[in-house]
């Protein structure tokens, strides 16, 4: 685990990238597309707060093997904490969440949201880099249930606007 030297401050709507998502009980199963759409609400959650603290350990757990989606996010993560970096803001706010069948176990979960603005901030409190917009997307998670817990094999996330 990796995490920065300095600690993100809260936005001034009240969003703390750095405090964790509270895991949902659909994590232990079982495999409905209740409990995928938790998962991938979860799972998507996850975002802010693993470029806020470099803590990737639930974001790996849930990280299948195939989904390069996932893989990005680490890479980026690892790099921006390398050059001694973090992010503030970000907050994602969830519209709707709906959960399909896909087969046996594997289920396709669309998710709309909006994203608050966020910043790269250096470890002495410098931006480096401003992401102003406010931007509204939509997420389809592919969440797969094993018989004893959940993995993303997949995540596309396309923009619908910018506010």
């Amino acid at each position: 685990m990796t995490t920065a030297s300095a600690t993100p401050a809260p936005t001034p709507d009240g969003f703390d990238a750095s405090v964790a998502p509270v895991p949902p009980d659909a994590l232990g199963g079982p495999a409905t597309k209740a409990a995928a759409a938790d998962v991938a609400r979860y799972f998507l959650s996850l975002f802010p707060y693993v470029f806020a603290t470099g803590d990737l350990q639930a974001w790996k757990s849930l990280s299948g093997a195939s989904c390069k989606y996932c893989a990005n996010v680490v890479s980026m993560v690892d790099e921006m904490f390398a050059d001694g970096n973090h992010s503030v803001g970000g907050e994602f706010e969830f519209a709707s969440v709906e959960g399909d069948d896909y087969k046996e176990g594997e289920f396709a979960v669309l998710l709309r949201f909006r994203e608050s603005p966020s910043q790269t901030v250096s470890s002495t409190g410098v931006v480096v880099e401003d992401f102003p917009d406010t931007k509204l997307e939509s997420a389809e998670v592919h969440v797969v249930w094993d018989g004893s817990g959940w993995a993303v094999d997949g995540v596309v996330v396309d923009l619908l606007d910018r506010q």
